[in-house]
């Protein structure tokens, strides 16, 4: 935001008069991509859940999603006219390699203030090419599992898999992006680990939790029925 200020004289005393310039991505702020939003690295077939929220209200939510992979140079569809009040959309990811992903996502039927681009580009890290690039069934890799009971009342079980020794942060947030709960915030060695979340005070709605473990970042849906 740029502030611009002009003294003017009226009626014998100096008034400042203020513009407010907005930059157009400030602008354009009524909805926001919470992930991928730059800097996640995504794994060919594997499950992602791209998550975004609204600042301001809306009846119809009709999305359109895109993704590019050349840093916004072209645009291909992920899902046209995609009705969805959760504001999340499940998501295969593509077997491809790309270190200059976006993510577009545009509310079609209001025009330009509902969209968003990810602040940053992310990784998709493909099995296609080489032996070398592929990864071996035998070795672990990172995955974030569902939340098992889902939906759930008061407790749901959270489980995650970790290949390699790294500082491993799981949080929760609500559909506003608002943090709820970080669950595990600690270096955490290799292996499959299992946290709980007692919902407590949190009131029935859609939340979203996200791992974090290095260059690995995931998030999923979870559902509380009270």
């Amino acid at each position: 935001m740029v502030i611009r200020g002009l003294y003017r004289a009226f009626w014998g005393l100096s008034v400042l008069t203020v513009t407010l310039v907005f930059p157009a991505a400030f602008c354009q702020a009524h909805v926001h991509i919470h992930s991928p939003n730059g800097g996640e690295t995504l794994y060919a077939d594997s499950s992602f859940t791209i998550v975004w929220h609204i600042h301001i209200n809306h009846t119809i939510l009709n999305w359109d999603l895109r993704l590019s992979t050349d840093n916004g140079g072209t645009w291909n569809d992920l899902v046209i006219d995609y009705d969805n009040t959760a504001l999340s959309y499940d998501w295969t990811v593509p077997n491809i390699n790309s270190t200059e992903c976006l993510i577009w996502i545009i509310m079609d039927n209001v025009g330009t203030d509902y969209e968003d681009i990810s602040d940053g580009v992310f990784t998709i890290v493909g099995s296609v090419g080489s032996e070398e690039s592929k990864p071996d069934s035998r070795t672990p890799t990172f995955q974030l599992m569902k939340n098992y009971p889902n939906p759930f009342s008061n407790q749901t079980v959270i489980r995650y898999q970790l290949p390699a020794a790294n500082r491993t942060t799981l949080e929760v947030f609500d559909l506003s992006g608002r943090l709820v709960e970080t669950l595990v915030n600690e270096p955490q060695e290799s292996g499959v680990y299992q946290v709980e979340w007692e919902a407590k005070e949190a009131p029935s709605g859609i939340y979203f939790y996200r791992i974090q473990s290095g260059d690995f970042i995931a998030t999923k849906k979870l559902i509380l029925l009270r």
